[in-house]
């Protein structure tokens, strides 16, 4: 099996299998089916010789940390907390890459494959620590003025038409640059579609 295929795996199966959990039972079923799931994926990688990523690694830590305390608690609220977690993470290495390294987090993902000038890499990736702050911010804020049933609905629709929207203003932002990559990359392609 390849990476991809693993990962795309991991994602669809943990979404599909949470909210059949809870819809089927209750939030605490669904958690025990998220660690369940995580660490079960997390040994297929190991075994395939798939060597996961840091962020996956951290994911898996997280959910299996949040989790069995929720199971060990018998506390919902626990599990909330993870969204929150896994964006504070993200928040807190995108804005340390300003200050460790000779090149922030963004710069570093696309090196070699997307040029744009570094000062407007380095606002989009403050622009990116605050987004995963909000969105942080707002998963605790909802969580805990709102039902589960409410939480679950902004977790899974809500977060998805605020990623789409971000990533709207992302293309917006990088939209010059984005046109002489896909341009480079036709021309590419057409270079060799020539020999």
């Amino acid at each position: 099996m390849n990476k991809k295929l693993i990962q795309s795996i991991t994602d669809v199966g943990a979404f599909i299998g949470f909210v059949g959990a809870y819809l089927l039972a209750d939030l605490m079923v669904a958690t025990l089916f998220l660690v369940i799931w995580f660490t079960v994926m997390v040994f297929v990688s190991k075994i395939s010789g798939h060597h996961l990523t840091k962020l996956q690694y951290i994911s898996w830590g997280v959910i299996v940390i949040l989790g069995g305390s929720t199971l060990l608690y018998n506390d919902e609220s626990i599990i909330k907390w993870r969204t929150s977690v896994v964006n504070c993470i993200l928040a807190v290495a995108f804005l340390g890459s300003h200050f460790i390294g000779k090149k922030t987090l963004l710069e570093r993902i696309f090196a070699g494959n997307f040029s744009a000038p570094t000062e407007k890499v380095r606002r989009l990736n403050l622009f990116i620590v605050f987004y995963l702050l909000t969105i942080g911010g707002l998963n605790l804020f909802v969580a805990y003025n709102y039902s589960t049933a409410e939480w679950m609905k902004f977790k899974y629709f809500g977060l998805t038409v605020l990623h789409f929207m971000f990533m709207i203003f992302c293309f917006y932002f990088l939209k010059p640059h984005v046109k002489e990559y896909l341009d480079k990359l036709i021309a590419e392609e057409n270079g060799q579609k020539k020999l």
